[in-house]
């Protein structure tokens, strides 16, 4: 029997301190949510917590489902990239983005080369979604909604050619039992 954990939208704490600059975008709305609401509900000894009772079990696999960081600012992002590494190893954790990791533009790619390996496996060409993870007789297929929005917007969006890219890898994971 093979055991899978799965946690999503981390959402990091702490915040770190964006600059004004950083705020010149939709990052000041985000911002002003964590002021309010957020930063008071999302902890990192929460999480920590939850870490701690995910590794006592032991999983075989650890899936991580997107918005690992709160404005998609570099250091969040460093941060979220030292946090999958403490988690567990590539080939014992996988992640997905979120909407919150390609906040604004040009966040997406600086996420994608942070997280490396654990946003990586088996593709059908140069496209990095969907990718997949053999598991023993199973397999996870990791697409990705993540796309940066206006103000006001949280959404996603997996896009037809990566619905097709989908279904191509899930004939071929039928065809090879």
């Amino acid at each position: 029997m093979m055991t899978l954990a799965h946690i999503s939208d981390i959402h990091l704490a702490p915040l770190p301190r964006p600059t004004l600059r950083d705020l010149a975008s939709k990052r000041i709305t985000g911002w002003l949510n964590w002021q309010l609401k957020r930063g008071h509900t999302l902890r990192r000894d929460t999480l920590s917590a939850l870490i701690a009772h995910l590794k006592a079990h032991q999983p075989d696999m650890t899936a991580v489902t997107g918005d690992l960081v709160n404005l998609a600012l570099d250091e969040e992002t460093a941060r979220a990239a030292n946090w999958l590494s403490a988690l567990g190893l590539p080939e014992a954790v996988c992640a997905i983005p979120g909407n919150h990791d390609a906040y604004v533009d040009g966040a997406l790619p600086v996420a994608l080369s942070a997280y490396g390996p654990y946003m990586a496996g088996e593709t059908l060409d140069e496209n990095p979604f969907p990718y997949v993870r053999r598991l023993g007789q199973g397999a996870m297929i990791g697409l990705s909604s993540a796309i940066s929005t206006p103000p006001f917007v949280a959404a996603g969006k997996r896009g037809r050619e990566q619905i097709a890219r989908r279904a191509r890898r899930r004939k071929l994971l039928r065809d090879a039992g």
